[in-house]
């Protein structure tokens, strides 16, 4: 019966360790969408930025294909926008 009882308390722990090894898991997440977010909105605020300084001028090619290029970027990071595929998300092999 000792056994029995110990077994049992040791399952109740282990699905307790599992909830909570979830919950962790699920915070990490959560940080880590919150940083990518924040780093797509800081690359739209300077692509903004770059864009109303040269309002007086008109924008090089280069710099719409960095403007275009960077919302593209910017997109890719943000969580709020999932399915956005990238070059970056690609797993290169080079064979030998």
């Amino acid at each position: 019966m000792e056994d029995a009882e110990r077994q049992r308390v040791r399952n109740i722990a282990l699905e307790r360790k599992r909830r909570q090894d979830a919950e962790k898991q699920r915070l990490a997440k959560l940080e880590v969408d919150a940083q990518n977010w924040r780093r797509a909105q800081a690359i739209r605020e300077y692509l903004n930025a770059l864009e109303q300084s040269a309002e007086q001028q008109k924008l090089s090619t280069e710099q719409l294909e960095l403007l275009r290029w960077g919302h593209a970027k910017a997109d890719w990071f943000d969580p709020l926008k999932p399915g956005v595929a990238d070059v970056l998300d690609e797993e290169i092999v080079i064979p030998r």
